[in-house]
């Protein structure tokens, strides 16, 4: 008996301690979009990323003005949340695509062909990507959303038979300004 309580014990351990290196507990997302069901606004998104893929090659993207939306799409279901939130910007090289619902957060990295994804949108929908900072802003006509990553986050493409490693490098920073 001791035995088994012990094997249970360590492994709620091991699963916790597993799970905060990859993200934790969303605390909301304080945007004047959130109670909206449903809406296409645009804008524009400024940045520097530095991403590295698994074989060491390491690269940029930025951004500077370039033309950013945030797509709104309802939940039908409304279980957790009535919509999701969908932030979209493109570059010649890159398309970055930001999503929350309810207290998750996803991000998903097009390059070329390649689509690079770290979502949280499963379960209860409550945890967010570790390591990426966001932070909403109201100023006047627009809402900034300020994307920074803290630390490095890990992105993975599940198509291939081998999943392909791609890694979003700590002080990038993403700010999409988009109007009311």
């Amino acid at each position: 008996m001791k035995i088994t309580l012990v094997t249970y014990f360590l492994c709620i351990v091991f699963n916790i301690s597993a799970q905060t290196n990859w993200h934790i507990r969303g605390k909301g997302f304080n945007s004047c979009f959130q109670k909206l069901e449903k809406g296409y606004f645009s804008g524009y998104a400024n940045g520097l990323l530095q991403f590295e893929c698994n074989d060491g090659t390491k690269f940029l993207a930025s951004f500077s003005k370039d033309s950013a939306q945030l797509n709104i799409v309802p939940d039908p279901n409304k279980v957790y949340d009535v919509s999701s939130k969908n932030y979209n910007v493109k570059n010649k090289d890159v398309q970055i695509e930001y999503s929350t619902y309810n207290l998750a957060n996803a991000l998903s990295i097009t390059i070329g062909s390649n689509k690079y994804a770290l979502s949280f949108f499963d379960g209860a929908c409550w945890d967010v990507i570790n390591g990426l900072e966001y932070e909403y802003v109201l100023n006047g006509e627009r809402e900034l959303l300020i994307i920074h990553f803290s630390d490095r986050v890990k992105l993975s493409d599940l198509k291939c038979d081998t999943p392909q490693v791609f890694y979003i490098q700590k002080g990038s920073t993403l700010i999409f300004n988009i109007k009311k």
